[in-house]
């Protein structure tokens, strides 16, 4: 049974939800002895300072405190289910800035690149097959007839989206075999 004091302990966070389920609550389950306990019960004061719980949230919270995290998340799924809370997060008082307040100090911020792309732009004649060797062995998927094919069709993109270390070892390899590479 939903019992209206329980929310009110349990709902400080959204005041305008816990009162909709303490009326909701108020018009389907109370009975006179939940209605005395409610005008009976006394409000938590604000301060937090040397606040003093009844015993039964004490043994509550005795009672949480030595449940493993399986069941505390167990116990989480049940509180929302059975009190109708959503996951969405709450509204806090921090606004967000807005772009519109620029000081001279503000310095715009610069993305570092991370992923380069390697293009094979061109070659010497004479070291033609070399290249297509480099390109064969930078494309392991790529057999001696599609790297010849590949290395007559320039300018094509040997690697793309890869690390510095990775773009810079095939730079260093394709400029070996007498090609001219470009890294963007």
């Amino acid at each position: 049974m939903f019992r209206p004091s329980v929310a009110r302990i349990v709902c400080r966070q959204n005041a305008l939800t816990c009162a909709k389920r303490l009326m909701r609550s108020s018009a389907s389950n109370n009975t006179t002895a939940d209605a005395a306990q409610v005008s009976e019960t006394p409000m938590p004061p604000l301060e937090t300072a040397e606040q003093v719980y009844a015993p039964k949230i004490v043994k509550i919270v005795d009672e949480i405190s030595h449940l493993t995290v399986l069941e505390v998340s167990e116990l989480n799924k049940l509180l929302k289910k059975t009190l109708n809370i959503s996951d969405t997060p709450m509204m806090t008082g921090i606004a967000a800035p807005t772009g519109d307040s620029t000081t001279e100090d503000d310095a715009p911020v610069v993305k570092e690149q991370t992923e380069f792309t390697v293009r094979l732009n061109s070659f010497a004649a004479d070291s033609k097959i070399k290249v297509i060797k480099a390109v064969k062995s930078l494309m392991p998927d790529m057999n001696l007839v599609k790297a010849k094919s590949f290395v007559e069709s320039l300018p094509q993109v040997v690697k793309k989206d890869v690390p510095k270390e990775e773009a810079d070892e095939a730079l260093k390899i394709l400029q070996e075999a007498g090609a001219t590479v470009v890294i963007d």
